[in-house]
């Protein structure tokens, strides 16, 4: 078996010198900044101290999908805190270091940042609920239009009232599909939701449709109030009408 290197063809022109390969020309690069610049997603875990902050994650005020908002301080020796807090200033957790330093750096960059509640669990052995956060920032001083961002992030949130799990982290390729499409594409792929512990199960991972109304009352819709009445005073009458039907007919 022969050992000698495989040579390259030499090509000549007519005047006998040797002609050079032409240069390869590098691909246009993109207009865009590198996504992890200006955007970051990821979801955490929270376990709350109290027993008002995990009885918190059961009710109304925590539905899934729920903007959840962070208070930042720091301790006496300078490190980071940061307190979640539902709708009403209610308290629900102090987070870990580790998250608290995470959102901490979001807030020092002065990006916007959205945490919204994704899911709900229970042990059974504290009778305790824990929680899960999603949580999806920008730079909105990046230059690039900042209802791209506000938009995917909507469509983000509404998959996971639907019970969905997306991915919040985005490649180079989605984030560019993202600004380019003035935030309509938000097709990133699902992921699992965080292993239970043994006696843990999964509470709530969804809005229900009810909750939907709930949940806009919440927010100010008038139109929404209205109508969330309007079901609780079917739900009624119709209970009514069961009892006298069936108990007093």
């Amino acid at each position: 078996m022969s050992t000698k290197r495989p040579v390259n063809p030499v090509h000549i022109d007519k005047d006998g010198n040797i002609e050079k390969p032409a240069p390869v020309e590098e691909a246009p690069k993109s207009h865009y900044p590198k996504a992890a610049e200006v955007y970051e997603g990821f979801y955490f875990r929270f376990d709350p101290q109290t027993a008002e902050g995990s009885n918190l994650l059961s009710g109304a005020n925590c539905l899934i999908g729920t903007t959840l908002y962070p208070v930042f301080g720091v301790t006496a020796d300078g490190m980071p805190t940061v307190q979640l807090h539902a709708r009403l200033d209610q308290v629900i957790v102090d987070l870990d270091e580790l998250s608290a330093k995470r959102l901490a750096q979001l807030e020092e960059r002065g990006w916007t940042v959205h945490i919204h509640l994704s899911a709900v669990f229970y042990e059974d052995s504290r009778q305790h609920y824990t929680g899960e956060a999603a949580v999806m920032a920008y730079d909105p001083s990046s230059g690039l239009d900042n209802e791209s961002f506000e938009t995917f992030i909507g469509h983000i949130v509404s998959r996971i009232q639907d019970g969905d799990h997306p991915g919040l982290t985005l490649n180079q390729e989605n984030f560019e599909k993202v600004i380019g499409s003035k935030g309509a594409w938000y097709l990133t792929k699902a992921v699992p939701l965080p292993r239970t512990k043994p006696g843990e199960a999964v509470f709530k991972r969804r809005m229900q449709p009810h909750e939907h109304l709930t949940e806009a009352a919440a927010e100010g819709n008038r139109g929404c109030y209205a109508g969330g009445i309007i079901f609780w005073i079917v739900v009624a009458l119709v209970v009514i009408w069961a009892i006298w039907h069936f108990f007093l007919s």
